[in-house]
Order: structure tokens, then C-alpha cells, then sequence
């Protein structure tokens, strides 16, 4: 058994025009849907990293809250806004008493 080969006809095919606009629709739509898909990707990227920020910000600060509201732990920062020091100044006539907030 042989190979058999079929006589290859050469026609020009000619492209009506129904044809060539559903082509070059169809080219557009590709070219439409690919630049709208690539900018959905950069987007999402951008919201899902804005989302993860504003969580984080959203739990410390509910932690901060909570633990400043139900705790009995003072930070430094909080001793130092909340009370008062009292420092003696001494010169030589009398002793004054400073109060620094």
C-alpha cells in the first residue's frame, strides 16, 4: 500500500464581504475583551492589597481600643499623658512647685 495523494485544486477563495466583517468583529471583540481582562488583573491586584491594609488598620485599631478600654495596662505613652509630674525647682530665694503635663 501506498500513499495516496489527492490532487491539490488552487482556487483563489474569494472572501465575501459578510465574511470579512464578522472577521474583523470577531478581531475586535479578542482585542476588546484581552485590554479589558489585563486592566480587571492590575485592578484586583490594587484593591486586594488596599483591602489587606484597611483590615490591618481595622483589627489594631479594635485591638488598641479594647485593650486601652478593658485592660488595667498602661503603656508609657498612656503614664505620661495621664498624670502629673511634679518637679522642684530650686533657686536662691524660695522653692517653687511646677506642674508639667
Amino acid at each position: 500500500m501506498g500513499i495516496v495523494c489527492l490532487p491539490v485544486i488552487k482556487h483563489p477563495v474569494k472572501h465575501g464581504l459578510r465574511l470579512r466583517v464578522a472577521n474583523a468583529l470577531a478581531n475586535f471583540c479578542i482585542v476588546i475583551v484581552g485590554a479589558l481582562c489585563t486592566i480587571l488583573y492590575v485592578t484586583s491586584d490594587n484593591i486586594e492589597e488596599a483591602h489587606i491594609k484597611q483590615v490591618i488598620e481595622v483589627e489594631m485599631d479594635h485591638l488598641v481600643h479594647r485593650y486601652n478600654k478593658h485592660s488595667d495596662f498602661y503603656s508609657q505613652n498612656r503614664l505620661a499623658s495621664q498624670t502629673t509630674l511634679f518637679v522642684t525647682s530650686m533657686t536662691d530665694t524660695d522653692s517653687t512647685l511646677l506642674l508639667l503635663f
